[in-house]
């Protein structure tokens, strides 16, 4: 099934933002990103350049920040608010000329028809990654979205590994309140998905957000893995 997503991003606007799930997810990389060395990041998949601009906040010794994002739509969006040097591409058969200290590929390997050759270019052009994914079955929205497949922590690993990464640490996290509210937003009914949100739905997402602290951690449909050059 073919995605459009130039027209995704364009539809996306606050989603990224106050996701309850997306503010997570970049937490978790904070998390994970703070047990490493690095200097510089590349965001493989940059979307609208919401985590290129907390990982300046959040390292503000950082001295260069890469984005590289296969929609023109959100390679604007990007470099309009992340001050990062955005490139356009399809990772899975190039990738600029650039290197980093760490790459970060979230939410993106499940759209990849050729995961194996994107991970192969990450692997050029840094030296340690982090890796978010989802696990657990596909809903037919999330196919609608671009989803592919879906990853065990093994099936990522033996993927890494053909690429010549090894994996160094991963986790799962989600259960049970996430994957009760994944499959509660497949219905757009709720319209989560697009749009602008009203201050009642960032109030939603953001008790949502402070409901899924609660999660039990290590288990969950959203996998978290660590890897570096093998």
């Amino acid at each position: 099934m073919h995605t459009d997503y130039d027209t995704m991003w364009a539809e996306l606007d606050d989603m990224k933002k106050y996701g309850p799930s997306s503010r997570h997810t970049r937490r978790l990389i904070r998390q994970a990103a703070r047990r490493l060395l690095f200097s510089t990041v590349v965001d493989v998949g940059c979307g609208d350049g919401t985590l290129l601009l907390e990982m300046r906040k959040w390292f503000p010794g950082l001295r260069k920040l890469y984005g590289l994002d296969l929609s023109e739509e959100a390679v604007r969006r990007a470099g309009q608010v992340s001050g990062a040097e955005v490139f356009q591409c399809d990772i899975s058969r190039h990738a600029p000329a650039i290197r980093a200290d760490l790459a970060i590929c979230s939410e993106v390997l499940e759209h990849i028809d050729d995961d194996v050759a994107a991970l192969r270019h990450i692997a050029r052009i840094a030296p340690q990654a982090i890796f978010t994914v989802p696990c657990g079955p596909i809903t037919e929205d999330q196919k609608r979205a671009g989803h592919l497949r879906h990853y065990t922590a093994p099936q990522l690993a033996e993927k890494c590994g053909v690429a010549g990464l090894q994996p160094t640490a991963w986790t799962h996290w989600g259960f049970p309140f996430f994957d009760l509210y994944k499959r509660a937003v497949a219905n757009r009914a709720w319209g989560y998905q697009t749009g602008r949100y009203s201050w009642s739905k960032k109030l939603a997402c953001h008790g949502l957000y402070y409901l899924f602290m609660l999660n039990w951690p290590g288990h969950g449909e959203r996998l978290i893995m660590t890897a570096k050059s093998s």
